[in-house]
């Protein structure tokens, strides 16, 4: 699973298909800041990506970490920590920018279609068959990239919608 951590490079188009995220959360919810995020219709709720299924219904990335439908308390195991209830919080961000992992052994160039990974942090330039990209690679080209590289994608959403739009 991939780690938190604030992703975004710079906003171009700042849009989210759920400006608040508190009626798309559930106890099923949790990711981490940084995570690509779908809408799982059959539960009526946003969750991290675990591949390629999900992008039919990509909503952008998580703008901070959620647990259990909960934004985790500096405070944890403690009694204020368990009374804690779902909150407003702001919903997944598609249309700017996003720092990724790229995949380990592949090739990345300016304009290349990117794919989603079972990691929500990482993308490929691997068509898993669908054709549901993304996003767009921005970085200069990366030949091949090794463990831990990252590189910056513009990613869009695709929910309800034929095509990704950013």
């Amino acid at each position: 699973m991939s780690n938190a951590r604030n992703n975004l490079v710079r906003q171009l188009s700042h849009r989210s298909l759920f400006e608040s995220a508190l009626p798309v959360l559930s106890t099923l919810s949790t990711w981490n800041d940084g995570d690509i995020l779908f809408f799982d219709a059959t539960n009526k709720i946003i969750n991290a990506i675990t591949g390629d299924g999900c992008i039919a219904n990509l909503v952008g990335v998580a703008q901070q970490s959620v647990k259990n439908g909960i934004v985790p308390s500096p405070y944890q195991g403690t009694a204020v920590d368990a009374s804690v209830g779902f909150s407003d919080m702001e919903g997944p961000a598609y249309g700017d920018i996003f720092s990724m992992v790229l995949k380990s052994g592949d090739s990345f160039t300016p304009g290349i279609p990117v794919y989603a990974t079972t990691d929500p942090q990482t993308v490929t330039v691997t068509n898993p068959g669908s054709g549901n990209n993304v996003g767009i690679f921005q970085g200069p080209a990366v030949t091949p990239s090794v463990t831990g590289t990252f590189g910056d994608v513009l990613i869009g959403a695709r929910y309800n919608m034929t095509g990704i739009h950013f």
